[in-house]
């Protein structure tokens, strides 16, 4: 069972916490798969070489990593024991820790229409990194592919300029939520937030997030507009051996 075609169906009977993988699996190209019991590795490209592993034993998890290659630096969405039992976690070159949330179905959205919005464009991509607090974890290129294959929305503000916008992640997670610092407090986040929601749920989308648990303002958002707290998750980097 190493074909992407039966480990979707795997993945699917548990949604919530494999969405990541699922989502990324549809989009991106994988390159390799291990399957141990009901445990997955997979390897695949967006804008890095990534690994991806569902698991919820530990020894499935070791044997698992186990055969991991020296070239095998960047791994996504690992739950906080996976982190503790990973080997080589002593030589991360940088770590990425955010808490995972979810928009319940039964939680109810704003109809719309949003006014004053419009979708992103590849232009808008250099614009976005400018003012990206994350820029020594994306690029230009990567922002770029994202729109042209994810949902994007931006607000302009009087000058042309984007005021605010948000995109999806190549997992599929809600991310780049950035409202400048001149236009906070207008109620400009929460309706991008409505917006991209309503967006993926016509799409048979799970809309989730995932957001650095000292981020207060974006945590306040969040849990004000209904999403539910799922899991602590990370991404890291090893050094190169």
């Amino acid at each position: 069972m190493n074909s992407l075609s039966d480990i979707l169906p795997l993945l699917a009977q548990d949604p919530l916490r494999n969405c990541n993988l699922i989502n990324f699996c549809r989009s991106y190209p994988v390159s390799s798969i291990r399957v141990e019991g009901s445990s997955v590795l997979i390897r695949g490209r967006s804008d890095q070489d990534w690994i991806y592993i569902s698991s919820v034993a530990p020894a499935e998890f070791a044997a698992l990593t186990r055969e991991l290659e020296p070239s095998d630096q960047y791994f996504a969405i690992l739950e906080d024991w996976m982190v503790a039992q990973l080997p080589g976690k002593e030589k991360v070159d940088w770590q990425l820790s955010c808490l995972k949330l979810y928009l319940p179905e039964r939680t109810a959205l704003p109809d719309g229409p949003f006014r004053g919005l419009r979708r992103l464009a590849p232009a808008d991509a250099a614009y976005l990194y400018q003012h990206s607090h994350y820029q020594s974890f994306t690029s230009i290129a990567y922002i770029d592919e994202r729109i042209r294959n994810g949902v994007g929305y931006g607000i302009p503000a009087g000058d042309g300029a984007l005021a605010g916008w948000v995109l999806t992640q190549d997992d599929g997670a809600i991310g780049f939520l950035n409202v400048l610092q001149e236009y906070r407090c207008q109620g400009y986040g929460r309706q991008l937030l409505s917006a991209i929601c309503q967006r993926l749920r016509q799409e048979g989308q799970l809309p989730f997030l995932h957001i650095e648990e000292d981020n207060l303002p974006s945590m306040k958002l969040a849990l004000g507009m209904g999403f539910v707290p799922d899991r602590r998750i990370h991404w890291l980097k090893l050094k190169s051996s």
